[in-house]
């Protein structure tokens, strides 16, 4: 009788609901600002079948992710979404099926507008054969045109242009590699079997709307490239502590203070 192969399975681990109560436990039984940074992040989230996974994450909940546990909440990107959306100026936002399109950003030079188009410019997402959560992602990198037109722009030019930015006089192309590194992280693509599509993606304006996209739905990866991370966060503090402020009225549902041990007492002999 020929014997086969134990395969690992692809589909993520699912607690019950009594499992769920012992692991949520586990969970909220580190510092409550662990729990916090946990939840901020998805990654290596424990496949069903990993007993070994499982057993390492009991031990330390930081080493994987648990579905439902320790993954970042669905909500957490809408509401990131709403106040990016504010922030930057509210364009319109048509969500339906466009045909031709994945996402865009219209807007008129000058700051002109008309009945279609707005002042602040007008984002459509194609929505056919997508799941809510493609749409956010989407989403998100049609609003870091907006935010890069609206707040940092001057309507017409792109603010940042990462070939002249040199942070480090040593290295005149480590900003330009590190964001051409995360754009790659983000959303992967063969550079040598499409030169044209290389060349629209390595344009400021798309690199930097991936930049935002990764800043809000995956914030770990794009913090990998710390150089343009630390010039646009202390560029932006007002935009980035409204949303750690997002972040953190939403995750505080998520996280609760560990209770604390109690110490056992001595009982004193009668003599």
């Amino acid at each position: 009788m020929a014997r086969t192969k134990k395969t690992k399975s692809n589909e993520e681990y699912t607690p019950n609901k009594e499992d769920k109560k012992k692991l949520l436990r586990i969970f909220h039984s580190m510092p409550r600002d662990v729990q916090h940074k946990d939840l901020l992040t998805t990654k290596r989230v424990i496949k069903k079948g990993n007993k070994k996974q499982l057993d390492e994450w009991k031990n330390n909940p930081k080493a994987y992710d648990i579905r439902g546990i320790d993954t970042q909440p669905e909500e957490l990107l809408k509401r990131r979404l709403d106040y990016v959306t504010n922030y930057a100026g509210n364009p319109k936002i048509d969500i339906q099926e466009h045909k031709g399109i994945e996402g865009e950003y219209e807007y008129y030079p000058g700051g002109g507008k008309s009945k279609k188009v707005p002042k602040q410019g007008i984002i459509r997402i194609n929505n056919k054969g997508r799941s809510e959560k493609e749409v956010d992602i989407l989403l998100s990198h049609e609003l870091g045109h907006a935010f890069h037109r609206n707040v940092k722009g001057n309507l017409d030019e792109d603010y940042y242009n990462f070939k002249k930015m040199q942070p480090n006089p040593h290295n005149k192309k480590q900003l330009y590699n590190e964001i051409l590194a995360i754009d790659n992280r983000i959303v992967p693509y063969n550079k040598k079997k499409d030169k044209d599509f290389t060349q629209y993606r390595n344009q400021d304006k798309e690199l930097f709307a991936n930049f935002f996209r990764g800043l809000l739905t995956n914030k770990n990866t794009i913090k990998k490239g710390k150089s343009f991370y630390n010039i646009f966060k202390n560029e932006n503090k007002d935009f980035m502590n409204g949303l750690k402020g997002v972040d953190k009225e939403v995750l505080k549902k998520y996280t609760k203070e560990p209770l604390k041990k109690k110490r056992k007492t001595k009982s004193k002999k009668k003599k």
